[in-house]
Order: structure tokens, then C-alpha cells, then sequence
């Protein structure tokens, strides 16, 4: 080789070596990019529409129970017991967020999958809101308790109220 190819090929060299460079600090801004969408997910809110009734979907988080139930969400937002719900069927009590149903929490989940690879293919920003979902259909046998007139439907024997935790007869 000659000394002008020689120049050629070191030219090529270096403008590799600069396009490779350029590309990592590109993945780099992207990959900061990302983590700060990332990080900004838990400030993020899901929205879950009530149906006819004004009812929500709610499963009780205990392991051996798992049952299904409906409360008017109005009710539910003002119990007088604040942060704790008990399950109609069980009695048991948790914090009212872990009364979501299973179901609900694989949409949001798969809905911020989503919505993360939108943001790495495309730099769309993940909205405020991620998603909104509907509550199944609407129950026609509502309860009311006696202690809290708390509005509620479960299909099977509601022997609780989920928003005061009171005995009941249904």
C-alpha cells in the first residue's frame, strides 16, 4: 500500500472509531432516557371506571379465600375504617390496595410493558395516566349493611361487610 491509501484507511479508522463512539453515547442518552421514564412510573395512575351500579371490582388478598366481590366506590373511598377493608366472605382484613384483583394488576402491568417499549422504539412519553380499565359487568344483587349502609355484591354468602368489617346475614 502507498502512503495515500494508508491515509484513506486511517480515515476510515477514525471515522468508525467516531461513529462507534457516537452510537454508545447515543444508547447511553437513551438507556438515562428510559430509567427516567422508568422511575417516574410509580407517580403514574391507572384509572378503573365503576359500572351502572357505581360498583368496583375487588378480590380479597388472603390466599386461601381469593373471592370476587363488588363495592359502590364512594362507599368504599369513605369507609369509616380509612385504609382497611375486610373481605365479605373471610372476614380478613388488609390495606384497601390489596384489594385489587389479580386481573387488574396484569393489565396495568402488561399496559406498562407496553408503554415502556413504546418509549425505548419511539421516545413516546408515558402518559400521567397509563391506562383506563372497565370494571366487569354490573352485579344485580347488591347488599346493604346494616351497621354503615356500605353498598356491596358477592355471588356467594357475604357473611362481612367490606367496608366496616360487620357481622352480617344476607
Amino acid at each position: 500500500m502507498n502512503n495515500k491509501t494508508w491515509g484513506f484507511v486511517l480515515t476510515d479508522l477514525v471515522l468508525i472509531k467516531h461513529n462507534f463512539m457516537k452510537t454508545i453515547n447515543d444508547l447511553l442518552r437513551k438507556f438515562k432516557s428510559v430509567e427516567s421514564e422508568i422511575r417516574n412510573i410509580s407517580g403514574k395512575t391507572f384509572t378503573i371506571e365503576e359500572d351502572e351500579n357505581g360498583m368496583l371490582d375487588k378480590e380479597c388478598p388472603h390466599i386461601e379465600c381469593h373471592a370476587k366481590f363488588k363495592v359502590n366506590e364512594e362507599d368504599w373511598r369513605n369507609s369509616e375504617k380509612a385504609e382497611i377493608a375486610f373481605c365479605p366472605q373471610c372476614g380478613k382484613n388488609s390495606h384497601k390496595s390489596e384489594f385489587l384483583p389479580a386481573s387488574v394488576k396484569e393489565m396495568v402491568a402488561e399496559e406498562i410493558g407496553k408503554r415502556i417499549s413504546a418509549n425505548w422504539a419511539n421516545d413516546q412519553v408515558i402518559p400521567q395516566n397509563i391506562v383506563t380499565l372497565q370494571t366487569s359487568a354490573a352485579s344485580t344483587n347488591i347488599s346493604i349493611c346494616p351497621g354503615c349502609d356500605s353498598r356491596f355484591a358477592i355471588n356467594d354468602t357475604a357473611m362481612f361487610c367490606p367496608c366496616c368489617g360487620s357481622n352480617i346475614e344476607n
